[in-house]
This record gives structure tokens, C-alpha cells and sequence, in this order.
């Protein structure tokens, strides 16, 4: 059976690497676009064979739950590194994967959910000779003559590009957003190669992935953000919340398709502030912060194995959130909560 599931493994990647290269020639050997397709195949197809034989192993041998609990957590001791090296080295559409899927503790494994956390607010960044020299030419002229100084210690870094605090020539803080060379051509590269294994490995997730490549080919036009920015900012200055809510203003003349910005907000980071508020409820009930995600977690898997979570009307995350509104402390969510706070980086 081992030789079987191998054999027809290696005949399976081949295939899929011909396909998915979607008819590129010899000569695109030589595009680094193709090459990060390979590297993906190269590297992420023995780990899903491994996967995939162990659980074909299993059901042969009629492991009990547990057992087979016992040996994924295995599989992801030894390959959660691995993944995470892929990720690391390809940067741009594999972040943006990571950083999703460290909102979903529903899904993602232990060894794999702690390390695609640390992406959120610790993705790879370029060094701030490479920023300013985008800037230069996106703007066709030198730095200089746009900003007085910008730090060089980024403000955070994403998938896509990165922030840095500056100062114009007329003075005014910044914060200045600039996305990384070809970025988008290698995110629709990306996204295609993970299209592709899914085709072939995991069907079941191929509609998300093509939701998911609707949303993120429209991150990449830094003007448009910046007009999206402004709206909002009128929107909220006519609202009720006006005076609770600080939405930064775009310095649209500065503002092109791979620069963006905006004015400089000081404050916390978001997570940091929700880290604040569930350290309180955790200290009013005596407990801690890590003993309410635990109990949270048991809470999930009995709903799900009453199947509580198929719902009619409001889903669960609406219902909680107007539930926090009346009595937070009774009403508190970690996970969700966590889970909000992919929908509102960048």
C-alpha cells in the first residue's frame, strides 16, 4: 500500500507541476515567478504526501482516535517548521495565508497557529534603503524633495508592503505605506500555485481560494485605498461617532498606485488593546487570559458536537458582539474576538 500511495504521489506532482505552470515554456525556467511555483511543489508536495499516506495508514489499520490524534500531533511537530520556512522564503501571498489562517484556531493545529501568529504584527520586512528607493521612483524624483526624514524601523510590515513614520518638508508627521516590488505579479502567481494544489489535493477549499483572490487583487492600487480612506473619514466626521473615532487623512497629491500617505495617528496597536481589555475581564474573574481561551476552545467543541454551530438568523459572532455592547464580562469571546481583528489590518 506504501508503494502504491507514493507511486501514484510522484505521478500526481508531476502532472500538477506541468499543469500548473499553465503551458509556460522551457525559457520560463528562468522567471522567478515560476521558480517560486516550483519551490512551492519542490518543498509543500512530500509534506501533504506524508500527510496524506500516515491517514490512509490509519484508516488501514483502524486506529482508535486518540492514536491517530497522537500521531498527527507527530506530523505537526515535524513539519510545522518546514511550512513555515516555505512561507517565510516566499513572503507576499503565503503571508496573507498565514496571517488568516491565525485567526482560525477552529482549524489550524497548535504548532501550526502559534508560529502564523507571530505574522500578524511580525511579517518580514525590507530594509529602508530598498522603501526609500520604491518611493523615488514611484514619485520620478528624490526622496528629498518629499520628506524630510522617514524612519528607518517600520511601523509594521504585511504581505504586500510595509509603514514607516515620517516627516514632510512642511513639517507634518506621516505615515507612509509602500508596497513591495512586484508584489502583485508574484500574488497572482501565488495564488494560482496554491489554486492548483487545491485542485488537485484538496478540492473542498478551491471556492474559498477563488473568494480570497477576488478580495486581495483589490489591495494593490494605493490610490484607490487612499479615496476608499477618505470616504470614510467624511462618513464617520457626519456620524455619531465623530468624536470617538480618529480615521487618519490621505495626502491624496502624495498618493500613487505604490505609496500611500496618510496622516500620523498616535495611539496602540489594536491587538495590544484588546490583550488590555480581556487582562482585565481575566483579572475581575480571578483568572487568566490564557484560562479563558482554554475554556472558550471546550465551549467551541461542544456546540460543535451538538451541532449548534448551523444557525439560523444572526450568526454567533453577530450575537456575541451585541452581547459585549450590554455585559461584556458574560458575554466574553476570545476567539472571536481575535478572529475580527484579520478584517481590520492591512
Amino acid at each position: 500500500m506504501w508503494e502504491l500511495v507514493f507511486r501514484n504521489g510522484a505521478r500526481m506532482l508531476l502532472g500538477s507541476t506541468a499543469m500548473g505552470a499553465g503551458g509556460v515554456t522551457y525559457a520560463a525556467h528562468s522567471d522567478e515567478g515560476f521558480n517560486r511555483s516550483l519551490y512551492f511543489w519542490r518543498k509543500a508536495f512530500p509534506i501533504y504526501l506524508h500527510y496524506r499516506a500516515a491517514q490512509l495508514y490509519m484508516e488501514h489499520a483502524q486506529l482508535s482516535d486518540e492514536e491517530q490524534d497522537a500521531e498527527y500531533e507527530k506530523l505537526h511537530e515535524k513539519y510545522a517548521p518546514e511550512v513555515f520556512d516555505i512561507v517565510l522564503e516566499l513572503k507576499g501571498f503565503y503571508v496573507k495565508l498565514a496571517q488568516t489562517g491565525s485567526t482560525r484556531p477552529d482549524v489550524l493545529p497548535k504548532q501550526y497557529l502559534d508560529r502564523a501568529a507571530k505574522l500578524q504584527d511580525d511579517a518580514p520586512a525590507k530594509p529602508v534603503e530598498e522603501i526609500c528607493a520604491i518611493i523615488e521612483q514611484s514619485y520620478g524624483k528624490p526622496i528629498d524633495q518629499v520628506f524630510q526624514s522617514i524612519d528607518s524601523k517600520p511601523l509594521g510590515a504585511a504581505s504586500i508592503g510595509q509603514a514607516h513614520r515620517a516627516v514632510l518638508l512642511d513639517g507634518q508627521e506621516v505615515a507612509v505605506k509602500v508596497q513591495h516590488p512586484d508584489a502583485e505579479t508574484f500574488f497572482r502567481w501565488d495564488i494560482k500555485t496554491i489554486q492548483d494544489f487545491c485542485r488537485y489535493f484538496q478540492p473542498v477549499h478551491l471556492p474559498y481560494l477563488v473568494e480570497v483572490e477576488k478580495q486581495f487583487m483589490t489591495e494593490f492600487n494605493y490610490v484607490e485605498e487612499a479615496k476608499n480612506l477618505g470616504t470614510v473619514r467624511r462618513n464617520i466626521a457626519k456620524s455619531p461617532y465623530a468624536a470617538k473615532v480618529a480615521i487618519p487623512e490621505p495626502r491624496m497629491e502624495l498618493c500613487t498606485k505604490e505609496v500611500l500617505v496618510m496622516e500620523f495617528l498616535k495611539g496602540r496597536k489594536l491587538l495590544d488593546g484588546i490583550q488590555d481589555h480581556f487582562e482585565a475581564i481575566a483579572a475581575d474573574k480571578r483568572v487568566t487570559v490564557e484560562f479563558l481561551k482554554r475554556d472558550q476552545e471546550r465551549k467551541d467543541k461542544e456546540r460543535e458536537a451538538k451541532g449548534l454551530d448551523i444557525e439560523v438568523g444572526p450568526s454567533s459572532m453577530q450575537l456575541r458582539l451585541y452581547g459585549w455592547t450590554l455585559e461584556p464580562s458574560t458575554w466574553l469571546d476570545v476567539l472571536d474576538e481575535r478572529r475580527t481583528t484579520t478584517h481590520w489590518g492591512w
